[in-house]
């Protein structure tokens, strides 16, 4: 109730400022922070202007431009006046940026606290090659377990972060017998930059990766490599609407800083360390306000005495708090 009221007054407020701007009039007001905060939180409470407008790319933009002051910071002083023009050069802005809710939704989401959990399933194949021989090997997932926390720092920035743990069916080593894969495990962190004008966000930061791989050491002996990462990442993500669905694409690109590896083996031998990058991809789709599924793939390109392709394709659902 308390939502379509906001928009009848914002709607009443159009129609009488309209007929004002026709006898050459404009309808201003000045808005004073009863508090301290940021701009937008600001706004809503004082003009009962909707949420979703105000979070629209570029609308605080506008209202910086009538406020000096304001142009150089988020937050504003307790006591501090805030001249607005509504509609025009507002509300009449937002109106032509409507059509663009259903692409920003995802993306303007982003930048609320809130938290998720998600359950995938996935096929991973492992091709190891050196000049002598070429090994391929699958590891797959029946589930892994995801929990995601979104913060918003101010009007620009936000930060992300994951974990996850993957449980691991057998794998067939080289020598073609079945070994048990331990569980793998993923962190990421990440610092998130909202574009008013666009669309779109990039982000950067740390993501940390543990899983496992195996060498044959013998015709009887297989030895299991587990792998320890850090890589730095950066990435692109872009929100669209298709079939009256809010959908989000992320792409990145990770280079290896740190690596250690764990050898477990009988037998007296000895791998160098593995570097090199990634690229993860990750498509999501909203059922609902909630729910959605999303589907992904990751490719590690790594190198040591030999070459190492990892390509993990998989798909599954998460929910948002």
């Amino acid at each position: 109730m308390v939502k379509y009221t906001h928009i009848f007054l914002v709607l009443v407020t159009l129609f009488y400022s309209s007929a004002i701007l026709a006898k050459g009039r404009f309808f201003s007001i000045d808005v004073t922070a009863k508090e301290d905060g940021y701009l937008n939180d600001i706004l809503q409470d004082s003009t009962q202007i909707p949420k979703r407008f105000l979070k629209m790319p570029g609308f605080l933009n506008m209202v910086k431009r009538y406020n000096p002051s304001l142009r150089k910071k988020s937050r504003v002083k307790k006591g501090e006046k805030i001249y607005i023009e509504l509609p025009y050069k507002t509300a009449l802005k937002i109106a032509r940026m409507e059509k663009d809710i259903k692409d920003n939704k995802d993306f303007v989401e982003q930048q609320e606290f809130g938290y998720s959990l998600s359950y995938s399933l996935s096929k991973k194949t492992i091709t190891d090659s050196s000049t002598l021989t070429t090994v391929d090997s699958n590891q797959n997932s029946p589930y892994t377990i995801g929990v995601s926390v979104n913060k918003r720092i101010n009007e620009e920035y936000s930060y992300f972060g994951t974990a996850f743990i993957s449980k691991m069916n057998n794998s067939f080593a080289p020598n073609n017998k079945p070994v048990a894969v331990p569980l793998e495990m993923a962190f990421k962190n990440y610092i998130q930059k909202r574009f008013e004008n666009h669309s779109y966000l990039v982000y950067g930061g740390l993501d940390i990766e543990r899983f496992s791989t195996f060498k044959s050491t013998s015709f009887t002996e297989v030895a299991r490599l587990q792998h320890s990462f850090a890589f730095l990442t950066v990435g692109i993500a872009k929100p669209f609407s298709l079939f009256n669905r809010g959908m989000l694409f992320k792409l990145s690109f990770a280079q290896s800083i740190w690596n250690k590896l764990d050898l477990q083996s009988t037998s007296n031998v000895t791998f160098e360390t593995f570097s090199g990058n990634k690229i993860a991809s990750l498509f999501i789709v909203s059922v609902t306000k909630r729910l959605g599924i999303h589907f992904f793939y990751d490719k590690h390109m790594l190198e040591a005495e030999s070459k190492l392709d990892i390509n993990r394709l998989g798909s599954g659902i998460h929910f948002r708090f």
